[in-house]
């Protein structure tokens, strides 16, 4: 098929690029729509960011939406391909198995009743916010061209074959994404898809690129999905020191329930209690994960009094996660009548260290090794390397038997170290020693290793920002004195509970 792009301009007798159908769905049916492999071209630039798919979740009115195509009411005979832009409003209680978009410019008037002025529309993707929705089929019937049929990407992502056709080239989907609540999402709990190149090799380490497969947490994740089914309002609190992988267990746990059908909110620092408060028209089956939730009482607070205003007809989920179960939960558990009753029957559970039998460490490493691997060609100046043969001749560390390599992130930050150390510098031999080979690492090799470091501290320091602000220490300190004052705390700790506070 041919491909016309309104964007690229082509000159007279140039043909356009040629498209392939990979997927297609059934003609006037509910997944009327079809998904082409566009061939490469010079004209146009794809797009380098991952597509991100969105579905209803509330019963709503007037979430703004609009598309973009090339139907025949702006046609003219002999003159080039023209392209409307056209903006409306979902009602989710409209149409059954799809959604309606009601258009807010006049439709236009057209001569014949046999035809509909959008025709050439159908195939335009349809957009709520930065959220791919769904796909124009048709108008509705009896609708004076004023409405338009849309199939939505919750009908097509429940087909395997459409699922399957855009992991076949690089575009597996995320899943779903909450529309009415996007505007409240942290963008770094979804920092990209399989396909999404990387600017440092430190971002293999965030949880939710899920590069690392999931493991060694199977019955606590049965757990939690168990928990999920319950109707109604719950609340869990997963704690335990940094790195120990409580964000990578809940992006697990949102994985499937996204599968499910779920939506997933990662709420974003900076969500005020009223925007949270909108959580409360949520129709679906919503998870809210709070992660560092001590450093967020505010919005703890909030989510407590959506879900007591929530209508209860299907489950809302709030998992909280933290570094402690002390003085801040009983606090923000008791801190209200409301809080006591929708708080006080919360699942605590403390997250030991993952990797915590040393004679298991080396297969653990072996696997983190293989399945960081297979992603740093996608890293912006690594993809010259075979990374894969590099993990073959990895000597293990002597030091895994260390209780510090029961920790998730450290053992992961050390098999990513440990490649970018395999890098030899241009003109040098490859057989050298691991001692030779560390001195003869490249400048620009040896900066890649030290982002992982840099990586974990941007980390802890967001970390202790945060606590520090929720707590009321900032702005009156600033960020230089707290961290000296964290350093000193650390290299001098307290022996006890009483020796902390007596300080």
């Amino acid at each position: 098929m041919q491909v016309i792009h309104p964007d690229a301009p082509r000159r007279k007798g140039e043909p356009s690029p040629d498209g392939t159908v990979v997927w297609c769905g059934t003609a006037g049916g509910r997944d009327d729509a079809a998904l082409v492999l566009v061939e490469e071209d010079q004209r146009w630039q794809a797009p380098v960011t991952t597509v991100r798919w969105g579905r209803m979740v509330t019963d709503r009115p007037g979430t703004g939406c609009e598309t973009w195509g090339m139907p025949d009411v702006a046609q003219c005979e002999g003159k080039a391909v023209e392209a409307v832009q056209l903006r409306g409003e979902m009602n989710p209680g409209s149409g059954r198995n799809r959604y309606v978009m009601d258009l807010a410019q006049h439709p236009p008037r057209w001569p014949s009743d046999d035809t509909s002025p959008w025709g050439g529309l159908s195939g335009a993707a349809v957009f709520c916010g930065r959220l791919l929705v769904g796909v124009v089929t048709s108008d509705r019937a009896h609708s004076a061209n004023a409405q338009l049929n849309i199939a939505p990407a919750y009908v097509l992502h429940h087909d395997s074959d459409f699922r399957a056709a855009l992991a076949a080239y690089g575009a597996a989907p995320t899943g779903l994404e909450a529309v009415e609540l996007q505007h409240l999402a942290d963008p770094s709990a979804s920092p990209g898809g399989p396909g999404c190149r990387l600017a440092s090799p430190a971002a293999l380490l965030q949880a939710g690129r899920q590069i690392v497969p999931f493991h060694g947490r199977q019955q606590l994740l049965d757990e939690l999905t168990g928990w999920c089914a319950r109707s109604g309002f719950g609340a869990w609190l997963l704690h335990g020191p940094g790195g120990q992988g409580k964000t990578r267990l809940a992006h697990q746990l949102g994985s499937l329930l996204t599968a499910d059908r779920w939506a997933v909110l990662w709420p974003r620092p900076e969500a005020t209690a009223d925007q949270l408060r909108e959580i409360r028209h949520a129709a679906k089956s919503l998870l809210v994960v709070l992660d560092y939730a001590e450093t967020r009482p505010g919005q703890l607070a909030a989510v407590v009094e959506a879900a007591a205003e929530h209508p209860g007809a299907t489950p809302l989920k709030l998992l909280l996660l933290a570094r402690t179960a002390g003085d801040w939960w009983r606090q923000a558990s008791t801190a209200s009548s409301l809080a006591q009753d929708y708080l006080d029957s919360a699942h605590t559970r403390l997250l030991g260290p993952l990797e915590d039998d040393p004679a298991a460490r080396p297969d653990a490493y072996r696997a983190v090794a293989g399945a960081l691997a297979a992603s740093l060609s996608k890293v912006e100046g690594l993809a010259g390397h075979d990374w894969l043969d590099t993990v073959n001749s990895l000597p293990l560390p002597a030091r895994l038997g260390q209780d510090a390599y029961g920790n998730a992130l450290t053992l992961h930050m050390t098999a990513l170290a440990d490649l970018l150390d395999t890098t030899t510098s241009p003109g040098k031999p490859a057989s050298l020693n691991r001692s030779e080979l560390h001195h003869e690492l490249s400048n620009t090799t040896r900066e890649k290793a030290e982002d992982v470091e840099d990586r974990l501290l941007g980390h802890e320091r967001r970390y202790w920002r945060h606590g520090a602000a929720s707590h009321g220490i900032t702005p009156g300190l600033s960020a230089a004195t707290l961290e000296t004052a964290l350093a000193a705390a650390n290299l001098a700790s307290a022996a006890d509970r009483e020796n902390d506070y007596s300080g």
